[in-house]
């Protein structure tokens, strides 16, 4: 979970979703068991810092700096250059590769000569593919 956003994933996808879009949560389960994630909120920060720079397996994973640093959408985003991507809109899907984020939007190249910026706030959920 990240600070604005949820990830989920399944088999070799995952798909994120902005906490805006999220309407309720239901479950077809009885009861679900939660699973306590691990609490990172106390440690020094020069310590977090050291913890997700200094090993490689951290750097180099969107999940773990997630973990460590609640990133926004926005900059996980960034994390995800290059990466393909089906984006939900309201009313159709899109999809393309990730070359470019920002506070306020995302843009994906379609094919090697068409891109399309679309805001963060139309985006319903993104399925990435890796």
């Amino acid at each position: 979970m990240g600070f604005d956003f949820v990830q989920l994933r399944k088999d070799d996808q995952f798909f994120v979703v902005p906490f805006t879009k999220i309407c309720q949560i239901k479950s077809d389960e009885p009861t679900c068991e939660r699973m306590d994630e691990p609490e990172l909120l106390n440690i020094d920060p020069c310590f977090r810092r050291a913890l997700a720079y200094r090993f490689e397996t951290v750097s180099s994973s969107p999940e773990l700096i997630q973990l460590f640093f609640r990133l926004r959408l926005s900059n996980f985003l960034l994390l995800l250059l290059d990466k393909k991507v089906t984006i939900k809109l309201d009313n159709h899907l899109v999809t393309g590769t990730v070359v470019h984020a920002t506070h306020e939007s995302i843009t994906l190249c379609k094919n090697e000569k068409e891109t399309r910026e679309i805001p963060l706030a139309a985006i319903c959920y993104m399925k990435f593919h890796e």
